[in-house]
């Protein structure tokens, strides 16, 4: 099995890992950035036993092995894919679920759980996105500005009701034909520039 591979390190790669964490990318730096990806390929290895060298060089501090995730923690992991990390955490956080937006990332990587494997948002998930309340959501739709539709739930009307989804198409559209009504200094800019370009941040 691949996962029972032994990866052999040379002086001289060793060499190459202390400059390409010393003096090119940082000790922060995570197995699948770039120079780290790079120079892994060129080793015929995985990012991480890479890093994993660092470790057993002295270079890179030894990473504390985040706790296992629950099933409750990789159901809202998996509800909210199309968020960003970082809102993604504070859905955790409110759970009672302290994860890093890091963990949370390879944590994805590992389920492949990616921005494009669930599209369209509920209204509420929106509003954080733009950093706003429902209501001023719920508002845009009333207006005609956000096209929008019901997605056919149960939900009662002591439960808020049947829940608005938008497409990521909608919203798109939204963002380019109503730029004066969006305050950019509370929106989520990595989502915004993730949903506009197309890349998953």
């Amino acid at each position: 099995m691949a996962n029972h591979r032994k990866y052999h390190f040379t002086s001289e790669m060793d060499d190459q890992i202390r400059d390409l964490y010393l003096n090119e990318v940082g000790i922060k730096a995570v197995a699948y950035s770039g120079p780290v990806r790079d120079l892994a390929a060129k080793f015929n290895m995985p990012g991480w036993r890479v890093s994993k060298r660092g470790n057993e060089l002295g270079i890179l501090p030894m990473r504390k092995k985040e706790p296992d995730w629950c099933e409750k923690e990789l159901e809202i992991l998996e509800r909210n894919a199309h968020l960003t990390p970082r809102i993604v955490k504070k859905h955790l956080r409110r759970a009672g679920f302290p994860r890093t937006e890091q963990g949370i990332s390879i944590q994805r990587k590992r389920l492949h759980i990616s921005r494009n494997s669930m599209d369209g948002y509920t209204g509420r998930s929106l509003a954080e996105c733009f950093g706003v309340e429902l209501h001023t959501v719920t508002r845009w739709i009333a207006k005609g500005w956000l096209k929008a539709r019901r997605r056919g739930t149960a939900r009662t009307p002591q439960q808020g009701g049947d829940e608005w989804y938008i497409t990521d198409t909608e919203v798109k559209k939204f963002i380019m034909g109503y730029v004066e009504v969006i305050d950019f200094r509370k929106i989520d800019k990595i989502w915004c520039v993730s949903l506009l370009t197309g890349e998953y941040i």
